[in-house]
């Protein structure tokens, strides 16, 4: 493993204000993991079911997808290949439990003869199952229950063919797909109860007409155009995912924008059903394309990860208060792309893997730990379970915010002394 320099996440001093931050997640070490020619999708699971995360990452030179077995501590064994076919192209990658059984099965996109293959898993070996074909140039996949019957269905984004493909599971089997039809070279796609009716719908990048377009669900697997959402006329949109960006409980929706100057993340927050014009979280790497959203600082909402293709960084955007910041912006390899977060080490936090199509690996960004919570109330800045004098200018800062951190005592809405006199109390009273 090469250990880096330990990076922050947070973009600023972790002083609380309104509410105590619960910890900071730190960049604690990266590796590079050696994948064959070309990888492309990523996933994660416990496919063998030892309690450990594994990894399967799809490569297009042999055709395959190569499993990764976790052995503890964010440490892989070496590979085992499930072979696709010659010149089948494996692309991205999805793993979910598609026959109910309690394993964790893997649904590819056979890129090269636009197909969506399943390979179930029956106690961490893997025997291919269903084929079924999708439209031309297949890309983005995703994976929610579309129809309602508790089955994880898929959508695709056809890149050449303009279209989403839509493929239903019941029980295990996969029907036809049917098709939707997007507009100019659709390259992600993304699925969320959009319009808030409890449906599940689907968002498509149209890259030709430099817009987001919504299709909301009728609960049984059918879509229609609901939305047109306007990026800007200088950029044209890439990845498209769900998350809930002000973290009232809905869908809001993000996609990676960009031409050669204007690089960012387009933002649309769903209010009461209705999604906004877009605000722009702007990057510093070129070309931005996969994303992916996950509570990566530990403070209660989702932060987002963008891969810069042709900048070989990954960029890590903040969510601050529903405004998104770069705070990070992490040296990957070359082309990186697809990514996947989650804890692939055992502490508790999420960690970031993103294939480098180019350089022929796999980046890890193994993340601390969330550390101890605030141990009183005067407890409000960290190294959280330890009083000190960063504790104090955190009150005295907040107290002359009137930030209702230092609102300690009654009456509430009031700063006055009494609050003081509380701080006072707590933080004599030390931690236990």
């Amino acid at each position: 493993m090469n250990t880096n320099t330990k990076k922050s996440l947070m973009a600023i001093p972790l002083v609380s204000l309104a509410t105590p931050v619960l910890g900071a997640v730190s960049i604690d070490s990266s590796m590079n993991l050696a994948t064959p020619s070309r990888p492309a999708g990523i996933a994660s699971a416990d496919f063998n079911g030892d309690g450990i995360a594994d990894l399967a990452i799809a490569t297009d030179l042999v055709d395959k997808v190569d499993v990764f077995l976790g052995t503890g501590g964010g440490a892989f064994g070496p590979s085992t290949p499930i072979f696709t076919g010659a010149n089948t192209g494996p692309d991205t990658l999805r793993a979910v439990d598609i026959d109910g059984d309690g394993d964790t099965d893997l649904a590819v996109v056979l890129n090269n003869i636009n197909t969506l293959r399943i390979y179930t898993n029956t106690g961490g070996v893997f025997s291919a199952g269903q084929s079924v074909a999708l439209g031309a140039e297949a890309r983005s996949l995703i994976s929610a229950d579309f129809d309602g019957n508790g089955s994880p269905d898929f959508a695709t984004a056809n890149r050449d063919s303009n279209s989403l493909s839509v493929v239903l599971n019941t029980g295990g089997v996969l029907g036809a797909a049917s098709s939707v039809a997007v507009g100019g070279e659709p390259r992600g796609v993304g699925a969320g109860d959009f319009n808030s009716d409890g449906i599940m719908d689907l968002a498509a990048s149209d890259r030709d007409s430099r817009t987001v377009k919504v299709f909301a669900g009728n609960g049984v697997g059918a879509f229609v155009l609901s939305a047109t959402l306007p990026t800007n006329p200088l950029v044209r949109p890439d990845g498209v995912i769900a998350v809930d960006i002000d973290g009232d409980g809905d869908d809001d929706l993000a996609s990676s924008v960009s031409d050669d100057v204007f690089n960012a993340v387009a933002i649309y927050t769903n209010n009461a059903g209705v999604l906004s014009a877009p605000a722009f979280a702007f990057v510093s790497g070129l070309n931005p394309s996969e994303l992916a959203a996950a509570d990566l600082d530990a403070d209660g909402d989702e932060d987002i990860v963008v891969s810069n293709s042709d900048s070989n960084t990954v960029s890590v955007m903040e969510n601050m208060g529903g405004i998104y910041t770069e705070s990070d912006a992490l040296v990957a390899g070359t082309r990186p792309g697809a990514q996947v977060l989650t804890d692939l080490d055992g502490n508790g936090s999420i960690d970031l893997a993103v294939t480098n199509r180019d350089s022929d690996s796999t980046t890890i960004w193994f993340t601390e730990g969330a550390g101890p919570l605030p141990c009183n109330s005067a407890d409000l800045a960290e190294p959280f379970g330890t009083l000190d004098f960063s504790d104090v200018t955190a009150f005295l800062v907040a107290f002359s915010a009137m930030d209702p951190s230092a609102d300690l005592a009654a009456p509430i809405g009031q700063f006055d002394f009494s609050d003081v006199v509380a701080f006072l109390g707590s933080f004599g009273a030390g931690c236990p």
